[in-house]
């Protein structure tokens, strides 16, 4: 039931509501939630995460940076190459 405390979309729709989250996506396997977050510096992914970790059901996280992208596509699909 998404109602229930800890269920994915709940934990989902909380994450959403954060500002620097650019989107979540329930997974399906070893992990619940993806999420993408945008920051500015190391110092500033440091506080999102412990925003994240305050979660009461967020049990573990793991960072990982981006070093190049091979492609424009949303996790949707959606092409979101600008002109």
């Amino acid at each position: 039931m998404p109602d229930t405390p800890g269920h994915p979309v709940r934990v989902a729709d909380d994450l959403a509501g954060m500002q620097e989250i650019d989107f979540v996506v329930i997974l399906a396997g070893s992990s619940d939630l993806l999420i993408e977050v945008v920051c500015e510096d190391d110092d500033h992914l440091l506080e999102i995460l412990s925003r994240v970790r305050m979660i009461p059901s967020v049990t573990s996280t793991e960072p990982l940076s981006t070093s190049s992208s091979a492609s424009n596509r949303t996790p949707g699909g959606r092409d979101d190459t600008r002109a």
